[in-house]
């Protein structure tokens, strides 16, 4: 019975047909195969496996489209056969379509919601900043985190990256009942029950008007570019076309999630230390000295943290009195101007709302 998976080859002839794209594979063509269960075996039989044949392109297109729990490859070694027999430059196609794929997929919003709901599940701070570098250590591939990380640092600091939308819970709620095509008083009642953010995911569900997204297809670049667009409108007419544009790529989640960037509550209850430390040890004291967050994260990707001005400094002081800053903190939390004075998400009001993942 073959075995369940992927592998590589060269079509042997022109029969074969590319299920994603329905076009003939023309022989001694690269095609990739996926090895599933054969449907027709269903007394049990022992019948080998289907093979169903793609263009290597098609494959990943394909990809795309499958749910987050589908097997993909993410790396060779998700290849069961046929990668070590491939032309040179045809294991470069692979590895290149491989590498373009996982950029992609880390930089898709839905990761970013799913490391958003362990973070809301973990109690202690400790806890928050090893899931945030077990989430760049490893990514979507398990080989490392390929997106962009200063836009996923930014995104889960929007209460020390702060962006003015000029947009309160009851404007939110206005816009929105005009956009959903719901009763104004209905959203407002609902509202008392719980967060705006679950206000808007729920009649936004129920909308007659506009339908939520299937499957989440937003990335943290296109959010980013959205939000920015937003903040930069101050009318209310102006307002209400953003947001329009907003809910059309969005699924209910994601829009639950984009109204907590504008209310600057992601609601995993985590001080910027916990969330800075996940991406270095000392990032956040590098914060503290620089307040420019894609600085801090540039030198922590080129591995020069410790030559940012003031850094330096203190890193000698370390060595000569072997004092740990880190025992410091709660000292340094009142001081004026500290970033670690602000909550990353953790509502004032009310617990948010528990939201699902997936979508």
């Amino acid at each position: 019975m073959t075995e369940l998976g992927f592998n590589v080859s060269y079509a042997l002839s022109a029969r074969s047909i590319c299920r994603h794209c329905r076009k003939y594979i023309d022989k001694k063509a690269l095609r990739i195969g996926q090895s599933i269960p054969n449907h027709y075996d269903e007394d049990n039989r022992g019948w080998d496996n289907l093979i169903y044949y793609y263009h290597a392109v098609c494959m990943f297109k394909k990809f795309d489209q499958d749910k987050p729990k589908d097997m993909k490859i993410k790396s060779p070694d998700d290849i069961s056969y046929g990668f070590d027999n491939l032309k040179q430059e045809d294991k470069k196609t692979i590895l290149e379509l491989i590498n373009d794929a996982n950029v992609k997929w880390d930089n898709l919003f839905r990761q970013f919601r799913c490391l958003c709901a362990k973070l809301s599940d973990e109690d202690t701070g400790a806890g928050k900043t090893a899931i945030v570098s077990d989430f760049l250590k490893k990514g979507n591939a398990g080989t490392g985190f390929k997106g962009d990380v200063y836009l996923l640092m930014k995104f889960l600091l929007p209460g020390v990256v702060k962006t003015v939308y000029n947009l309160n819970d009851k404007d939110l709620i206005k816009l929105f009942s005009q956009i959903f095509g719901t009763n104004l008083k209905a959203m407002e009642e609902d509202l008392e029950q719980g967060d705006v953010s679950e206000t808007v995911r729920v009649c936004f569900d129920k909308s007659k008007t506009v339908t939520p997204l299937k499957k989440s297809a937003l990335t943290l670049q296109e959010a980013d570019d959205l939000l920015t667009s937003l903040s930069q409108v101050t009318k209310e007419s102006e307002q209400c076309k953003m947001l329009t544009k907003i809910v059309a790529r969005c699924t209910s989640n994601d829009l639950m999630m984009v109204v907590r960037f504008i209310t600057h509550d992601l609601g995993i209850n985590a001080k910027a230390k916990y969330i800075l430390r996940g991406l270095h040890p000392d990032a956040y004291e590098a914060f503290q000295v620089s307040q420019n967050l894609k600085d801090v994260v540039e030198r922590v990707q080129s591995n020069t943290l410790h030559h940012m001005p003031g850094m330096e400094k203190k890193e000698k002081t370390d060595k000569k009195t072997g004092h740990d800053h880190s025992k410091s903190d709660g000292a340094k939390q009142g001081s004026s101007g500290s970033s670690d004075s602000v909550d990353v998400g953790v509502s004032k009001k009310k617990t948010p709302v528990k939201r699902p993942t997936e979508g």
